[in-house]
């Protein structure tokens, strides 16, 4: 009998474990499929947002920008308006058609003819600009805000959008008459808005089309990119410069140390303007920025 009793309590022992077991493996499955659930709804959150953003802006220039073959270009040179910065006026001029037509015939791309403005800011007065870039896909209206939290999640609508906008540090001046004008835009992992900044220190993709183009309601305005590099989200590379003098000309000389090669240095001089566009890196307190020296207006 006590056999018999011994062989039952092990049976029933091997139940109780096979149970737990089995109870165990069941929780195990449930969370994984949890975690695989709760993943694909971040994912989908993820790519909706990039398609709304994407949705929205390509809309945009849909319905706010002329689009044509090197339009701001050359419609600079017809005119005779392009002004040189430290060099001579013809030759600049020279340079930015040649380079814009290689550019147009490389990409195939096309560049803003005209912007409506008026429609723009009877949507949102804060919008002071349109940026093109060819060579990182950069095509959006530029907003500048009371701070500059605002807009890192809103669109140029002021309407909630994860992706944000491109827009002008609250301190600078909204015709871009300071001596440096800042300009964010989010880092996005499709490319779209300043994703695709750090391209630009490829002598590959800056050496077929060194220029950023910056559209406004007073003109356009064409800079030629002089440096690409990662630095701190505190750096001096963000001084805003209300006034020429001593402290400006010592911001130029530590950005040339990073001139790309084949460019053209920053220029020193009192009838200089430079613009610096920033986007973060992924990693904390780091940042890729571009400084791009003015080269022509309209």
């Amino acid at each position: 009998m006590a056999d018999v009793k011994d062989k039952i309590s092990e049976k029933g022992g091997k139940k109780t474990e096979s149970m737990k077991g089995k109870v165990i493996s069941y929780c195990f499955m449930a969370i994984c499929v949890a975690v695989l659930i709760h993943g694909s709804v971040n994912l989908f959150k993820v790519l909706n947002n990039y398609r709304i953003a994407d949705e929205l802006y390509s809309d945009t220039v849909d319905e706010f920008v002329s689009m044509s073959d090197d339009a701001a270009g050359k419609q600079m040179i017809a005119d005779g308006s392009v002004d040189s910065q430290g060099g001579d006026q013809s030759s600049a001029a020279q340079s930015v058609t040649v380079q814009s037509e290689e550019s147009s015939k490389q990409s195939n791309s096309k560049r803003p003819g005209s912007v409506n403005f008026k429609k723009l800011r009877e949507i949102n007065p804060d919008v002071i600009g349109w940026i093109y870039i060819g060579g990182a896909n950069v095509n959006y209206p530029i907003v500048e805000g009371k701070n500059n939290d605002y807009y890192l999640h809103r669109d140029y609508r002021k309407k909630s959008l994860f992706a944000g906008s491109i827009f002008a540090d609250y301190r600078n001046s909204r015709d871009f008459s300071d001596w440096n004008t800042v300009i964010y835009g989010h880092n996005m992992n499709n490319g779209s808005m300043f994703g695709r900044l750090s391209r630009l220190s490829k002598k590959s993709v800056y050496s077929s089309d060194p220029y950023i183009w910056i559209y406004t309601p007073q003109g356009t305005y064409c800079y030629e990119i002089s440096a690409v590099f990662q630095t701190d989200s505190g750096s001096y590379v963000y001084t805003i410069f209300k006034k020429y003098g001593k402290d400006y000309t010592n911001w130029v000389k530590k950005i040339n140390r990073h001139t790309l090669s084949g460019l053209n240095k920053l220029p020193s001089d009192e009838d200089s303007r430079c613009i610096t566009l920033s986007t973060c890196t992924g990693r904390t307190n780091k940042r890729t920025v571009v400084i791009a020296k003015l080269v022509g207006q309209q």
